[in-house]
Parts: C-alpha cells; structure tokens; sequence
C-alpha cells in the first residue's frame, strides 16, 4: 500500500526556489562562450561593453591599471555581500591604479534592479547583455572575477565571494609591481649654456630669436 506525501506551502516554495536556481545554472551552462573562460597567465579577452549611462568601457584601454572583472547578480547573496568590499578596497586604491568593471548577469525585469545598484557604483558596472564583445563568455556560476594585471595578463580567478584578504594579498602585489615598472625618463628642462658674443653684454637667451630655439619653448 502506497503512502502519500503532503508538502506544505514553504516545502513547496523552497523546492521552487530550487528548481529555478538549477535551471538558471543549466541556462548558464548551455549558453556559455564556445571560447572558455580565460585561462590564468594567459592574455586577458577581449571586452567591450557600454554602461547603462551610455559610456563605453573596453577592457583593452585599462592596460597600465590593474582591473578586477567582476560578474553578479542581483538575486547573488554572496555576490552583494563582496560588493560593498570591492567598492571599499577600489576607494582606498584606485588612484594608485586599481579600476573595477563589474558586471550583471542578471536578465529579464531584473535588469531594472541591476541597474538601480550599478548607479551606485563608483567604478565602472554594466550589464552582460550590453556587451558588444565579450570573451569572457556567460560565467556557470557568481560570484566570479578574474584579476588582471597592468601588461593585461589575467593572475587570479576569484570563485566564490571576495574577502578584504583576498584583495590585500593578490591586488596590492600587483599594485606595486605596476608602482615600479621601468619607464622613459622626462624631459629636463635645464637651461642650456648660450655663449654671449664678445664684446656684447646682450642677453641671446632672453631675445625672442633665441627663444625660438631655446627647449623649454617646444614643451610648453
């Protein structure tokens, strides 16, 4: 004899619940890039995406800075709870050369949502959708992020939320690698040495012909 089994209306909903995360996942799965996700050491993909102001943001232009690629999602609790500490760390660091692009996998009416919490950001945010290339391809799962270097060469993957530790013992590095990195030496602008003709008390370097080849002229 068979039994029955009653599920009430908060078994029922959290097994909804369920089912939908696991179909999202299998969504996500299906619809990943063809290309793969970024390999660690590897050239960073290409990434091109306009935010939800307008502005285009291309990954290729941020080679100089050190860049975190964050992908997330509103209905993601570990995803807004790491938010608030990439946000923080990106205040106290972005000067020295640190930018963020994070972006919302999320579709449907919770892009409205989305983009709400990207106009609060104060580093570049946009929507997955609005990327017009994207080589990263659609994450299997958030919160994911991928740490770029200054020579655009991915170092780290970040799967799973991001703590204040993580950040300090892989972006700081980084930070000051970038700090120290060997570059073309300025100009100098010491005055050259201009022989006064004999017998002439004249200032050449202060003549207007003079001036036309002093220098310090063609760098103003």
């Amino acid at each position: 004899m068979s039994s029955v089994v009653f599920v009430d209306a908060t078994q029922r909903r959290r097994l909804k619940r369920t089912l939908l995360c696991f179909a999202f996942s299998i969504f996500l799965a299906a619809s990943t890039s063809a290309l793969g996700q970024p390999r660690i050491g590897a050239p960073a993909p290409a990434l091109i995406v306009t935010t939800p102001g307008g502005q285009s943001v291309d990954l290729s232009t941020l080679k100089g800075r050190v860049v975190l690629v964050n992908f997330w999602a509103t209905w993601c609790g570990p995803c807004l709870e790491e938010l608030p500490i990439i946000e923080k760390f990106y205040r106290k660091h972005h000067k020295s050369g640190f930018e963020v692009v994070a972006l919302s996998i999320d579709i449907g009416g919770a892009q409205q949502r989305a983009k709400t919490i990207i106009g609060s950001f104060p580093f570049h945010g946009a929507l997955l959708s609005a990327a017009s290339k994207n080589g990263f391809g659609k994450p299997e799962f958030v919160p994911l992020s991928y740490l770029i270097d200054a020579r655009g060469v991915v170092r780290e993957a970040f799967e799973g939320g991001i703590e204040a530790r993580d950040m300090n013992e892989t972006v700081l590095p980084l930070l000051k690698e970038t700090a120290v990195q060997p570059h073309m030496p300025e100009e100098t602008s010491v005055e050259p040495k201009i022989p006064e003709p004999k017998g002439s008390a004249t200032n050449v370097s202060a003549s207007p012909v003079a001036a036309a080849h002093d220098p310090r002229a063609l760098i103003q």
